[in-house]
């Protein structure tokens, strides 16, 4: 039932006269939902009328509840506890005048979800109804529908419906079946494809109009578009059956070309997390982007899978309800014929099928992405612990650079001590000279050379400093450390070689490859003299040297070259590593 004011001026061309309007739509549901949603409904207390909303009560121990967003009065017609529930559901507002509307509407297991309103009124117009107005109309009963089943699905009912709808199920598009007794120009259906006024009021309920068809055996016509179908016949009764079922076929339909849209959105943002894995190299946060996108679209694959299941079970109790239709009446056989529900039967099952084929194929992409994405975070690790070595290493040359400074600085106090010794010293005896060599300095020349004579001396003492700085400077480096990059592929004489070596420390690291650490000491003659310790990096996978780092303990006379030359030497000589 509807009755509705409009206050726009409109130019109109069609009407029509003892109308009702059905708004068809698929929602995924099972036995188990049409259970709940009849428990929720209180079907089985005898409460036949209550009011539902989805808002949450946040303080349930006060007595009051105040809520300012639209209510949905429920009044139970019939039902069947685990096949369906027939209900009337009036939309409650409080701030709009002069609009009532009460929807009748039948819900099942299948997911079948038709609204019914038979419109009485419009503007004080009872008699014929402009379809410019009854598009209005008909837009409110879509959204209010919306809103109304809302208040009554389960919060995973919901959260389907916001992820095939992306996020405003509110304003989903539906199927709107219009049955009329009479229209006006009452003209062959032929006629209102006229491309001009008639055509385009026609599209406004039916959403570019593809057909226009008259009956062959009576006065009856439809009109048949995108998302809608207008049938005008004295006796639509005829037409029940067939409009239940077809309500179910064109709003799957619907449903369907939304859910390969949301589909097709995950292949992209996929996409997207490829995008940010090619850029994991130059930007730090790109890994846990892709990490976020690939979380997200696994969630809504997942429930992608689920809703296959909903649809593939809807589609096979409905096509045996579809085989057990009547359709020995001539013009139920030509409307079927005309609307090809026999092709659309036919192919709900296998666009569900091919659907089926797209959602593994994102499952498979998804598991590639991710393996992509744990391939970079090893890799950025690898380069991670790299960079800790080379840091340990610089902080190792920091340390001894350290020490060295403190050698010097050491000396330096010595000397400044000495110098603030004699200070000191000249402070409490006086000056004082050695006579002869006075003498001698103040006869001739001689100052110059006794200056040349102290100059000497000030160098001999500054280069005795500098030896003995180098010297304590050597003392102190206590290690020396050499990193080898070998980059060459290993013979078979490798594992041998191993076998000769008291390994000490063997680490493995196992991702896509399988890399190998080999830690051992050696103190042979090639060596100079000195004690060294040989870690050696290998892909066992690939037969491969990756580098090798030689530390020496207090060395002694080798340099970090010489170091280099007889690690390769000696590789080379083992047969290890070929020329």
């Amino acid at each position: 039932m509807k009755k509705v004011t409009i206050k726009d001026e409109l130019t109109s061309f069609i009407f029509l006269k003892d109308l009702q309007i059905y708004i068809a739509e698929y929602i995924p549901f099972g036995s188990n939902h049409i259970i709940a949603f009849n428990e929720q409904l209180d079907c089985q207390r005898n409460v036949k009328e209550g009011l539902m909303t989805s808002f949450i009560d946040k303080e349930p121990e006060k007595a009051t509840f105040s809520i300012a967003e639209k209510l949905t009065k429920v009044k139970i017609i019939d039902y069947d506890p685990n096949d369906y529930v027939q209900f009337s559901a009036s939309i409650v507002y409080e701030s709009v005048e002069n609009q009532e509307e009460e929807i009748s509407t039948y819900v099942d297991a299948y997911g079948r979800v038709i609204y019914g309103a038979k419109l009485i009124e419009i503007d004080n117009n009872s008699d014929k109804f402009s379809i410019d107005k009854l598009t209005r109309v008909i837009s409110d009963l879509i959204l209010d529908s919306s809103i109304m089943i809302n208040n009554l699905l389960s919060t995973y009912q919901r959260r389907l419906l916001d992820l095939v709808y992306f996020g405003t199920p509110e304003y989903r598009n539906k199927f709107t079946i219009i049955l009329a007794k009479e229209i006006e120009p009452n003209k062959d259906a032929k006629s209102f494809n006229d491309g001009e006024d008639l055509e385009n009021e026609l599209n406004q309920v039916l959403s570019s109009t593809t057909n226009f068809h008259d009956m062959r055996n009576s006065d009856d016509k439809f009109f048949y578009g995108l998302e809608g179908l207008l049938i005008i016949s004295k006796t639509p009764e005829k037409y029940y059956e067939l409009i239940s079922i077809i309500a179910f076929y064109l709003g799957l339909d619907i449903f369907q070309k939304n859910y390969f849209n949301k589909m097709f959105m995950l292949w992209d943002e996929i996409k997207d997390g490829r995008t940010y894995i090619e850029q994991g190299d130059i930007d730090p946060n790109a890994i846990n982007r892709a990490k976020s996108i690939l979380s997200k679209v696994s969630a809504a694959v997942v429930l992608m899978n689920e809703l296959l299941y909903f649809m593939k079970r809807s589609v096979e109790n409905m096509n045996k309800e579809w085989e057990l239709l009547d359709k020995k009446d001539p013009d139920i056989k030509e409307l079927i014929n005309e609307l090809a529900l026999n092709d659309l039967v036919n192919k709900a099952a296998i666009r569900i099928s091919d659907a089926q084929l797209v959602v593994s194929g994102l499952t498979e992409e998804i598991s590639g992405v991710n393996g992509l994405i744990n391939s970079l975070a090893e890799k950025q690790m690898t380069r991670m612990n790299e960079s800790l070595r080379d840091s340990i290493a610089s902080m190792d040359e920091m340390g001894r650079s350290s020490e060295r400074t403190g050698t010097a600085i050491n000396i330096l106090e010595i000397v400044l001590s000495g110098a603030i010794a004699f200070d000191v010293l000249t402070f409490l005896v006086g000056d004082y000279a050695f006579e002869p060599l006075a003498t001698w300095i103040d006869s001739g020349y001689n100052i110059l050379i006794w200056v040349g004579i102290c100059l000497s001396l000030f160098f001999a003492i500054g280069l005795g400093l500098y030896k003995l700085i180098k010297y304590l400077e050597w003392k102190s480096e206590h290690n020396l450390r050499a990193k080898i990059n070998i980059g060459k592929s290993f013979t078979n004489n490798f594992n041998d070689f191993l076998k000769n070596k008291d390994i000490i420390i063997r680490e493995s690291i196992i991702n896509d490859n399988i890399i190998e650490e080999y830690t051992w000491d050696e103190d042979d003659d090639k060596w100079l003299g000195n004690e060294v310790r040989i870690k050696l990096r290998v892909d066992m996978t690939n037969n491969f040297i990756l580098w090798a780092t030689v530390n020496v303990d207090k060395p002694k006379k080798i340099s970090t070259n010489q170091i280099s030359q007889i690690l390769l030497n000696y590789l080379k000589e083992e047969k290890v590593i070929t020329d």
